[in-house]
C-alpha cells in the first residue's frame, strides 16, 4: 500500500524541459539525458511519458551507476547499469522502430 511521503524541493543547477509522447523516445529526450549525465547537478522534466526513457538512461550513464524509475502499482525500480545490463538495454533499443517525427 502506498503511503504519503514528504515532497522534495529540488533546486538543480540545470533543468532540461523535454516533450516525449507515450510509446516513443524522442531525440530531444535522449539528447537531454546525455547532457544531464555530463552535468554536475541536473534534472529532466518530461512533458508526456517518461516510461521508456529508462533505457537510454541506462545506456548513457557511467558503468555501474544506479538508474531509478517508478513502476506503476509496484514502487521504485533500481537498476545497476552493469556492462551486461547496458548491453541488454542497447539491444532492446536496437530492436525498436525508428521514425522521423515532424
Amino acid at each position: 500500500m502506498r503511503k504519503p511521503t514528504a515532497t522534495f524541493n529540488l533546486k538543480p543547477k540545470t533543468t532540461y524541459h523535454v516533450r516525449n509522447p507515450a510509446g516513443v523516445i524522442t531525440l530531444e529526450s535522449w539528447e537531454a539525458i546525455k547532457r544531464a549525465m555530463k552535468d554536475d547537478d541536473a534534472v529532466i522534466l518530461v512533458d508526456g511519458e517518461e516510461d521508456l526513457l529508462a533505457l537510454p538512461s541506462i545506456v548513457e550513464c557511467p558503468t555501474n551507476s544506479l538508474v531509478l524509475y517508478g513502476q506503476p502499482s509496484q514502487g521504485l525500480v533500481v537498476v545497476d547499469a552493469s556492462p551486461d545490463v547496458k548491453n541488454e538495454a542497447s539491444l532492446i533499443l536496437g530492436r525498436m522502430i525508428r521514425e522521423e517525427m515532424s
